[in-house]
């Protein structure tokens, strides 16, 4: 990729900004100061808006209408004062806070995490062990370990959540809406994030873009063993050799958003549910999200970049980089984003030495 193509694809982000901040929306805008909140503590905002009262409303993250809303000033305020009932209003849920100055959105708006205590997973084969043995049933133990191969692989693919009913928040994270752009060798991919769907793979996947992780490794295009079509890239792993990740991992969670073309997904080891850390996957073709659902937790979808990514599935893998990743302001909250994303084919994507 040439330099002015690099530039050109950093100057796309600096555009996405600048379209946000367009007259009329530059002087309005809600922020929050700090990330984490104590339960009853109160949430201090701070608003911007070039008229007295603007509005705040409250959506529960994926649907369209908002559940409550609330007139506020310029300045310092706090979203506890505002919305008193916040907590039975979540109910567990992820909440999206949109400004409103004379009936338009204006600005990001803040996602408002409740969270809630992290439930135990397990893969289902253990899982039916430890409950066997819980239970002394010595029959049921002695038939799981006399399982078949097979049968035994496909129970550790599945994963076995511990059912709870305590939805109440132990805290808020509220921070501000963003995008990300993959700025590559190729051009830019832009990527919107579902915190709606699994709220925390969203945030500790921003958190590494903001810390820099993503800033240099690899996208690797694996292509269907039949079709030999491409079927999904890989990036996010440092090492190279698929065994790297961040050093930390985020913990399981059963995302609301389905796999299929133009989803990404953070990346587990089979059959280990709480071992997704920094690899990724975008996935490009209907026959590989299958295979990606069992073992990869959907957290975002893409936006823009189909011909970049097109051009990456024909670059060898040491060519195909990720030269940035970068957050940028989201638009106003207008519902939850949707992958506008086409499936890569022979005729976007060739098979080398074809």
């Amino acid at each position: 990729m040439a330099i002015g193509d690099i530039a050109g694809s950093v100057l796309k982000c600096a555009v996405v900004v600048a379209m946000l901040l367009r007259p009329g929306n530059a002087h309005a805008q809600v922020c929050v100061d700090r990330l984490y909140h104590a339960p009853e503590g109160g949430i201090p905002i701070r608003v911007a808006s070039p008229v007295s009262e603007p509005l705040i409303s409250l959506f529960v993250a994926g649907q369209s209408e908002p559940i409550a809303q609330a007139r506020t000033r310029a300045g310092t305020s706090d979203l506890l004062a505002l919305f008193p009932d916040l907590h039975s209003l979540a109910n567990g849920s992820v909440l999206m806070a949109q400004l409103e100055s004379d009936g338009v959105r204006c600005g990001s708006p803040l996602v408002v995490e409740p969270l809630t205590p992290v439930a135990r997973a397990t893969d289902a084969w253990s899982a039916r062990v430890l409950r066997s043995m819980d239970s002394n049933d010595r029959g049921s133990i002695e038939s799981l370990l006399r399982m078949p191969p097979r049968a035994r692989e496909s129970l550790r693919l599945s994963v076995e959540v511990e059912a709870t009913s305590d939805r109440v928040s132990h805290a808020w994270r509220v921070y501000e809406s963003s995008l990300v752009v993959l700025t590559t060798s190729e051009g830019s991919v832009t990527l919107g994030l579902r915190p709606d769907a699994a709220p925390r793979a969203v945030f500790h996947f921003r958190a590494l873009v903001e810390g820099g992780f993503y800033d240099g490794p690899g996208l690797s295009c694996v292509r269907d063993s039949e079709t030999r079509q491409p079927a999904f890239f890989q990036g996010g792993d440092p090492v190279g050799d698929g065994s790297g990740g961040a050093g930390t991992v985020v913990p399981f969670e059963q995302s609301g958003l389905n796999v299929r073309p133009g989803v990404v997904a953070m990346a587990r080891v089979a059959g280990e549910p709480q071992s997704a850390s920094s690899q990724f996957v975008i996935v490009l073709s209907a026959r590989a999200a299958a295979a990606v659902a069992e073992s990869a937790t959907p957290f975002a979808v893409v936006l823009d970049g189909g011909a970049t990514l097109a051009a990456l599935s024909r670059q060898s893998p040491s060519r195909s980089r990720v030269i940035r990743a970068c957050l940028v302001p989201a638009p106003p909250y207008e519902g939850v984003f949707e992958p506008t994303f086409e499936p890569i084919s022979e005729s976007s994507a060739t098979v080398p030495g074809r």
